[in-house]
């Protein structure tokens, strides 16, 4: 029974979807703004205190089935990285994403691009405590440029005929310089990096706006 169930509700999603999408979804250009990596209980206290992450994206059809090339230009500003409890931690930079995309079905999408990343790192080191007597300490800014590559998986959800929640799946490799002190925390474009490989995992959430090509 509950498989019925789930098989009818996929059902409806699809038929609903075929209806939404059209018949010439491959021949659209798709225009989004990630609406995900800014909400509150993402930033507060978890990955950011505070931040401030603009990446829109541009797809546009190559005219071979469903082939688009996929560009996302983006600017990123954190603060106050709660990992190091001794640091605060600001990181401002930007970033230029391009690959191709391939739309299969309506609904789902792989595709594989590459991204680089220049940003500045600044702070101060805080030392508390009776022993240190709370001595501040700069964190002198510096200049850090990434290239990365990066596998992208996507689900597309139809909100009406013209606008999709594009659910996104990241990951990638880059080669961010391990010898850095401090350790870069984040990469624009790429992600909250790991303290020991150079690979990047994570997912947003982007509203699309569909435009028909003639």
């Amino acid at each position: 029974m509950k498989l019925l169930l789930k098989s009818s509700l996929i059902g409806c999603l699809l038929l609903y979807g075929q209806a939404a999408f059209g018949q010439n979804s491959t021949r659209n250009v798709y225009i989004g703004i990630d609406i995900f990596k800014n909400l509150p209980p993402l930033v507060k206290g978890y990955f950011f205190q505070k931040s401030l992450i603009i990446e829109p994206s541009v797809w546009i059809p190559l005219g071979y089935g469903g082939w688009h090339l996929n560009f996302t230009p983006g600017y990123s500003s954190i603060y106050a990285n709660p990992v190091y409890k001794n640091l605060e931690y600001n990181n401002e930079g930007i970033f230029l994403k391009g690959g191709v995309n391939y739309l299969f079905m309506d609904y789902f999408s792989f595709g594989i691009v590459a991204c680089a990343s220049r940003y500045s790192e600044f702070g101060r080191y805080i030392l508390e405590g009776p022993y240190y007597g709370g001595k501040e300490f700069p964190f002198q800014r510096r200049q850090v440029r990434v290239l990365g590559l990066e596998t992208q998986a996507i689900i597309k959800f139809p909100l009406s005929k013209r606008f999709f929640l594009a659910f996104i799946a990241r990951s990638g490799i880059h080669n961010l310089d391990r010898a850095l002190s401090p350790e870069s925390y984040y990469i624009p474009g790429m992600g909250v990096t790991s303290r020991d490989i150079n690979i990047t995992a994570g997912g947003s959430i982007s509203l699309q706006y569909a435009i028909p090509l003639k």
